[in-house]
């Protein structure tokens, strides 16, 4: 157990040190984005909601994973349809459906279907199994992470 606790402070100290560096120009000046410490902190708070959420669905495994999906499904379409018409009604229009291109429409529709497959799967996997179990194996998310910043977005990550 001591050895899971170290590798995993080890693994979120690697984490930092990528976040937080950003390299240098030639003459050495460092840019700190103030984006990064927002970023890192909502992470974390991910994190902890989805703990709360894995744990909120382990004590429902008497209801159904239907059932629970329509409830996330229904809040999930609910609150920025609320969102979307506060706006429209301050700017006299829906300009979500003029902003975008049809790529970006593409790329919507494709992540709420996987989100909506992802999340049926956390469901039914959190009433299923233990919640140490689903934990360690979403471990596999950093892999995936660094693994899309080098080969999509082209990122280049160094030690020093």
């Amino acid at each position: 157990m001591l050895c899971e606790y170290a590798g995993m402070v080890v693994s979120f100290a690697g984490v930092f040190f990528i976040a937080f560096y950003k390299g240098g120009d030639e003459s050495g000046v460092y840019e700190a984005n103030y984006k990064i410490p927002l970023g890192v902190l909502l992470s974390f708070c991910m994190g902890l909601a989805e703990a709360f959420i894995n744990l909120y669905n382990r004590m429902m495994a008497d209801v159904d994973w239907f059932v629970v999906m329509f409830c996330h499904s229904a809040i999930g379409l609910i609150s920025p349809l609320i969102v979307i018409c506060i706006e429209a009604l301050f700017k006299g229009e829906f300009r979500i459906f003029t902003t975008y291109t049809s790529r970006q429409w593409s790329l919507l529709i494709l992540g709420a279907i996987l989100d909506f497959v992802i999340l049926s799967a956390s469901v039914i996997a959190s009433q299923a199994t233990s919640l140490t179990f689903i934990s360690l194996v979403m471990y596999l998310l950093v892999v995936y992470a660094f693994l899309a910043d080098i080969l999509i977005f082209h990122e280049s990550f160094t030690l020093i």
